[in-house]
């Protein structure tokens, strides 16, 4: 109930912020990952804090349209 799957709506280029890793816990308004396109980059930063449970691709991968990129966990303060 309390995890969340970020995905995106981009095909490009998946660079995690070197920090991330599975298992850790990150305070609301970090760089978890930013995903490149045509030179252009969007970042994915966090609106709450969280639990990185599962990374689903590797640093500098390509993703396709809607394919699941992190597994997070909210947590409850």
């Amino acid at each position: 109930a309390n995890s969340l799957l970020i995905s995106t709506r981009l095909v490009g280029k998946v660079y995690y912020a070197e920090e991330i890793v599975e298992g850790g816990t990150y305070e609301k308004g970090t760089l978890l990952l930013r995903v490149e396109i045509l030179g252009l980059a969007y970042d994915y930063v966090t609106n709450e804090s969280v639990k990185v449970l599962k990374k689903y691709c590797e640093n500098g991968e390509i993703v396709d349209y809607n394919a699941p990129i992190l597994l997070v966990e909210r947590i409850q303060r």
